[in-house]
């Protein structure tokens, strides 16, 4: 297990905490978007105008949280996956009662149609 990280020539220690791509609001004065990785230690900057741009900040980002993700116990991430799963379930019964519920107001809907229709003939 390497403590480093290198990412086009850029290297930086692993630290227990996730990283993201944060982006300044203001572009450089040429025009070119810069910005940092957030919860890297020290001061990690990237520029779109240095061969450390955006994109390799971004593959730097994702190989360090996928390395701080391998380090937690199988059983934590189970639990974790678990976690997620069910979380995942409940939206899915949560759009299949509006499903029910829209389907019923439709099929309603339609026999109020029906109804006015034959009481027209």
């Amino acid at each position: 297990m390497s403590e480093f990280l290198t990412v086009h020539g850029r290297t930086v220690r692993h630290n227990t905490i996730a990283w993201r791509v944060a982006t300044n609001r203001h572009p450089e004065t040429n025009g070119r978007s810069w910005g940092w990785i957030e919860g890297a230690p020290d001061n990690v900057c990237w520029a779109d105008s240095e061969s450390f741009n955006r994109a390799a900040a971004g593959e730097m980002v994702k190989a360090h949280n996928a390395w701080l993700e391998s380090q937690k116990p199988l059983d934590l991430r189970l639990l974790e996956a678990r976690y997620r799963a069910e979380s995942a379930q409940r939206v899915v019964d949560g759009a299949e009662q509006s499903l029910n519920l829209a389907i019923e107001r439709r099929d309603a809907a339609n026999a109020a149609v029906a109804l006015l229709l034959g009481e027209m003939e």
